[in-house]
């Protein structure tokens, strides 16, 4: 996974680059801008790159993977790139008074980078659920899945292909799943936060999809005690 994250943070900070200069060619009709432009555009770079990856870091564009990328994504990639533009904006009159960087390139480079950051990840995106057959969930009975590991993803994914569920979350103790998506289904907590979880989602089924210990089992039997006619699988 880790290799995975430092090809898509390698791609991102790529496309800011490319999103930079297109954002310049755009405000010279598409032809390469004057020299002491183009100059001024290379020097600027270093600051656009380190405050755009600081962002896309800070606002969790990387706590998920590509094959589960969401409207959340989207959103993050959409505040930061505005965020970004900002601060370079501040950095750049501090520094040089934007003399080199025509105004019209703050406005164009967001843009440029809301669509290359943007697109990959919803066509990749529609790719994977199509060759996954996975649908939207639309309604069914709300269900909680308890591990969001190896068997909690095969889990919700038949859940997406078959009518009549709504995973509505995983609960998992595993510090490194939290704030995760699977398949689009966040892990909403640890196994621990159920009882609350439960009420808050309204669920009506519980699937158990990884051994229990004493205490994780106890959390489980407070939830369904809590709601009345909820059920609890084993997977």
């Amino acid at each position: 996974m880790k290799g995975t994250r430092n090809i898509v943070i390698a791609h991102d900070l790529g496309m800011v680059v490319l999103a930079w200069f297109l954002a310049f060619l755009a405000r010279f009709n598409f032809s390469l801008p004057p020299a002491e432009y183009l100059a001024g555009a290379v020097r600027a770079l270093p600051v656009v790159v380190f405050v755009q990856a600081a962002l896309l870091w800070r606002v969790g564009l990387y706590r998920g993977l590509w094959r589960f990328a969401s409207l959340r994504d989207l959103w993050n990639i959409v505040r930061s790139a505005v965020l970004g533009t900002l601060i370079v904006t501040v950095l750049l009159v501090m520094g040089t008074r934007l003399a080199l960087t025509p105004r019209a390139v703050l406005v164009l480079y967001p843009v440029f980078l809301v669509i290359l950051l943007g697109t990959p990840r919803l066509l990749y995106r529609v790719a994977k659920d199509r060759a996954l057959g996975l649908r939207v969930p639309d309604a069914g009975a709300r269900v909680i899945i308890v591990g969001a590991g190896k068997g909690g993803e095969m889990l919700v994914r038949d859940m997406l292909r078959t009518p009549g569920y709504l995973p509505v979350g995983f609960v998992d103790d595993e510090p490194g799943l939290r704030r995760r998506r699977i398949h689009g289904v966040p892990v909403l907590g640890g196994i621990s936060d159920l009882p609350a979880l439960v009420a808050r989602y309204q669920v009506a089924l519980l699937i158990i999809a990884i051994s229990l210990t004493p205490s994780a089992l106890m959390s489980v039997v407070m939830a369904i005690s809590a709601v009345p006619r909820m059920t609890a699988l084993l997977a």
